[in-house]
Parts: structure tokens; C-alpha cells; sequence
């Protein structure tokens, strides 16, 4: 029997979409949490801000260009393309995955690799930023920062590669990376709108510690693995 085509992008988009309402909402919560503790019982609720919202904007388009670029750029192509001419010379690895999948274990192993670099990238915002003191809850938030931005990664891939323009391996990068960079930056703006919308700063780093970014960070990352099977399955069935 003929299998029916199914296309998972608009399930994926609503789950990614939601995975950054789930984190910005927690994160914007335990922000205002902390402004509150640090003002006792003299500090009002922070409103609503139009140049936080401006500056959540910017962010997010600055975020997702650079990090699509960066990620599922050069480093995604050049992977996928590392790994058949190393199977051409001979690579035990890179000639396992050639004779097991044939070029599609080259894109698995690009979108792989680039996703968990992406991940383990954003335990730390940026070189500058301290490390936090160790603590469980700590410990836990980085596990999950890693699952979540390797999950996240590993959609922004699935789309880059499964794009036609990857599948003619014309060497059109900034075409490939065009959906992912819109859909990273809804993403990142969701999760950033809702802190930086009240008035109040990003948080240093992801590793707060807080129990509120924590079930925002969880809930976001559940959701991602989800899509991540979503986009599996749509993959399985395109092929059938």
C-alpha cells in the first residue's frame, strides 16, 4: 500500500513555539521573584515595557542569524560532507555509516554533532560569564539546558537537511538556513519577550538555580523531544 504523505512542520512549529512560551514564561516569573525578594516589602510589580519588547526583538534575530549560521551553517554542510570523503579514505567510523544508511548517515551524523556542540554551547551565554556554585538544583539545570538545546539543535538540523536545497547539495547554505533562523528567532523571542517585556535583565546565565526556571526549562525540553520525534516520524513517512 501506498504510504500517505505526511508533513510534520506544523506540528513542529506549534511545539517549538510553545517550548519558548513555557521557558520565557518561567524565566520572567522567577525574575520578577527575584526583584521582589531583593526589594522586600517595598517593591512594586514591574510593568509592561515597549523598548524591553524592542530589545527582545533584536535579540532574537541577533541570536538566531549567528547561531544558525554558526551551527547549521559551515559546520553542519562541512560535516555531511566530511564524513563520505572519509569513508572514502578509509575511515572505519565514516565507512560504517556510509555502508549503514548511505548518505542519509552523513546528515545524521552532521545534525547530531552540530545539535550537541549547540547544546553544551548554551550552559554559558557567553565566554565572560562566571560559573555558578555547584549545587543539585544546578547540576539538574545544566542536564536539562544540554537535552534542551541538543533537542533544539536537532530540529533546526532536520530542517536545514531535509531542505531541497541540502538534498541537491548545491552548496546553498543561507537558503537552507532561512525557516530555521525564522523559527529560531520566534523561539528565542518567546522565551526572552516576557522577561525583558516587564523591564527587568536577562538573567547572567541559564544555571540560576531557581525552581521556577526550572519547570520552565523542563516543560520547554520535554516539548522539544517531542517535536524532535515528530520530526522523525514525518521523516519515516516521506520515505515509505
Amino acid at each position: 500500500m501506498k504510504c500517505l504523505r505526511h508533513n510534520g512542520r506544523p506540528a513542529i512549529v506549534v511545539l517549538v513555539l510553545l517550548a519558548g512560551a513555557c521557558g520565557g514564561l518561567a524565566s520572567a516569573a522567577a525574575q520578577v521573584q527575584l526583584e521582589l525578594a531583593a526589594g522586600c516589602n517595598g517593591a512594586a510589580l514591574p510593568s509592561f515595557s515597549l523598548a524591553g519588547l524592542g530589545a527582545a526583538l533584536v535579540v532574537s534575530l541577533e541570536a538566531a542569524v549567528g547561531e544558525e549560521l554558526l551551527f547549521r551553517g559551515p559546520l553542519l554542510w562541512g560535516l555531511a560532507a566530511m564524513i563520505p570523503w572519509l569513508a572514502r579514505k578509509n575511515m572505519p567510523l565514516a565507512r560504517a555509516l556510509v555502508r549503514r544508511w548511505g548518505p542519509h548517515g552523513a546528515a545524521v551524523f552532521a545534525v547530531a554533532v552540530s545539535a550537541l556542540l549547540f547544546g553544551i554551547a548554551h550552559l554559558l551565554p557567553s565566554p565572560e560569564t562566571p560559573l555558578p556554585a555547584l549545587s543539585p538544583a544546578v547540576a539538574v539545570q545544566a542536564m536539562l539546558k544540554v537535552v534542551e538545546g541538543t533537542a533544539f539543535g536537532s530540529l533546526m538540523g532536520s530542517l536545514v537537511v531535509n531542505s531541497r536545497w541540502f538534498a541537491a547539495r548545491d552548496g546553498a547554505i543561507l537558503r537552507s538556513l532561512g525557516f530555521p533562523m525564522l523559527l529560531h528567532a520566534a523561539f528565542d523571542l518567546l522565551y526572552f519577550a516576557p522577561t525583558l517585556g516587564l523591564g527587568l535583565p536577562l538573567p547572567d546565565t541559564y544555571l540560576t538555580g531557581n525552581v521556577l526556571d526550572e519547570l520552565g526549562m523542563a516543560a520547554s525540553t520535554l516539548l522539544l523531544i517531542l517535536a524532535v520525534f515528530v520530526a522523525a516520524r514525518s521523516k519515516k513517512a516521506r520515505s515509505c
